[in-house]
């Protein structure tokens, strides 16, 4: 396929791209694991503001905990992916195909480590993506989630929005085990590389939109690419 021809595909593809960062991976996640609700909304958006929330004191304990939690942990789950992105420059690494993937635990605890040191992340900025989700998520006729959000965050901006559980059913459904680090340690952290754990890593409003090229993994890697933005809000 020459330039031209794939600058049209993927042109054509990203009709539909979101005007924001948030706005993706919103949409990404409503699409890929429909029964997400408001807190699981709310709990991704304060992750791309304030990512792993925190500065880890106790590097052992942190260590010793994720190296329990992947080795507990059972295969991974149908079309799941190596990392979702977040918006904002985050993403989570979820660990049962990281761990497949002979991904090092001691790369990604120095990962969620600088993440959490550098984060800068502010209510003010948390306020605005909490709009754009909001926008998206009217625009997807989930007006009642639009909804939902609007009022959990409004409770939760009075105590400097917090952090939130998953919820129940978003916990039976998708067995969520990450971590959350910075994207540009995602290089570092990668074990063997395969066409499929690259591939996962695509969004699914992405993949659907741009059928026709499923059999190209570079294809896809390329459409990515030129789909996301790189805005912070």
């Amino acid at each position: 396929m020459n330039h031209i021809h794939l600058f049209a595909v993927v042109a054509q593809a990203c009709q539909i791209c979101p005007p924001s960062a948030i706005e993706s991976a919103v949409l990404d996640e409503i699409t890929s694991r429909p029964l997400a609700g408001a807190q699981d909304i709310y709990k991704l958006i304060h992750q791309s503001v304030f990512g792993p929330g925190h500065i880890i004191q106790n590097e052992d304990s942190a260590r010793n905990y994720l190296e329990k939690e992947t080795s507990l942990l059972g295969p991974a789950l149908p079309d799941e992916r190596l990392y979702d992105e977040l918006g904002g420059g985050m993403i989570r690494v979820n660990l049962r195909p990281f761990r497949d993937s002979n991904g090092s635990t001691e790369k990604l605890l120095r990962a969620m480590i600088e993440t959490a040191n550098d984060n800068a992340g502010t209510p003010e900025v948390m306020a605005e993506r909490i709009k754009g989700a909001r926008r998206l998520l009217e625009r997807q006729n989930k007006n009642e989630l639009a909804e939902e959000l609007k009022s959990l965050a409004e409770k939760q901006a009075a105590n400097g929005y917090p952090a939130y559980h998953h919820s129940e059913d978003y916990r039976n459904a998708y067995k969520p085990a990450y971590r959350i680090i910075d994207r540009r340690f995602l290089d570092t952290i990668k074990g063997k590389s395969t066409a499929m754990s690259e591939c996962r890593g695509i969004p699914v409003w992405v993949s659907k939109r741009a059928s026709s090229l499923q059999s190209s993994c570079t294809n896809y890697s390329i459409l990515s690419s030129f789909c996301r933005t790189s805005a912070n809000i």
